[in-house]
C-alpha cells in the first residue's frame, strides 16, 4: 500500500505577510528511476496580493496567476536500502527537477522557456541548495503585451530528506511594462525584489523545517 505523504514545512507568516495563499496541495509520482518511483507532495501558493492589485489597475482586463512559488518534499518507493543516501541520487534528482519544471512551465501555458544559469547557496542548516534558472513568456491573453518571467528550481538534501522549491516571477516592474499610472507597491516591485523575496523564502522553507 502507498503511504499518504506528509506536506513539507513552509514558511507560513513570511508568506502570509508577503500577500501570498495557498491554492493546492498535491500528492503525486514525479519520475521513475532505476527500480524506485520517486514521488513528491508539493505546497503551491499564489501571490494573491499582487494578483489584486493588478486586476484592480486595469479595471478587471488582468486576471491571473502572475508569481508562484512552491514546495515539495520527495520521497522514494521502496526507500534506499540502509547505507544508501539520497545525496548518492543528487545528480539524477537535480537533473529530473529541472526536466519536471520545465514541462509544467509549458503547461501554465508559458512559452519561450529556456534554462539558463545555474548557482549554488548555503541555506541556514549549513545545507547547499542548487539553484537552476529559467526565462519563460507569459501570453497574457487580451494583454496586448506579453510578461517575461523569472523561474527557478532549487534543490537540496538535508538530513536524509530532498526538498524541491520552485517559483517564478515578473522580470520586469509590472506598473511601468504596462504603462500604468499607478504608486500601488505590489506593481512597483523591481526584480531584484522579487529575486530576493523567492531566496528569503528558499531559507524559509529550511528554518520552517528545522
Amino acid at each position: 500500500m502507498t503511504r499518504e505523504l506528509t506536506p513539507p514545512a513552509a514558511p507560513e507568516a513570511d508568506l502570509k505577510r508577503g500577500g501570498w495563499e495557498q491554492i493546492e496541495i498535491q500528492r503525486e509520482t514525479l519520475f521513475e528511476m532505476p527500480a524506485m518511483r520517486v514521488r513528491g507532495v508539493t505546497r503551491r501558493y499564489e501571490d494573491q496580493r499582487t494578483r489584486d492589485a493588478l486586476r484592480a489597475a486595469t479595471d478587471g482586463q488582468l486576471d491571473q496567476q502572475l508569481r508562484f512559488f512552491a514546495v515539495t518534499r520527495l520521497s522514494f518507493e521502496p526507500p534506499p536500502p540502509p547505507g544508501v543516501s539520497p545525496t548518492m541520487f543528487a545528480p539524477t534528482l537535480r537533473s529530473e527537477a529541472c526536466r519536471t519544471f520545465k514541462k509544467r512551465l509549458g503547461e501554465r501555458g508559458l512559452t519561450a522557456i529556456e534554462q539558463r544559469s545555474s548557482d549554488r547557496i548555503r541555506l541556514p542548516d549549513r545545507s547547499r541548495a542548487r539553484l537552476t534558472q529559467f526565462s519563460a513568456t507569459d501570453p497574457l491573453e487580451g494583454a496586448g503585451n506579453d510578461l517575461p518571467l523569472e523561474c527557478w528550481v532549487a534543490v537540496w538534501t538535508s538530513a536524509g530528506t530532498v526538498r524541491v522549491v520552485t517559483g517564478g516571477y515578473p522580470a520586469v516592474t509590472l506598473g511601468s511594462h504596462f504603462g500604468l499610472d499607478t504608486e500601488d507597491g505590489p506593481l512597483t516591485v523591481t526584480p531584484d525584489e522579487y529575486r530576493r523575496e523567492f531566496v528569503s523564502l528558499l531559507r524559509g522553507v529550511v528554518e520552517a523545517d528545522q
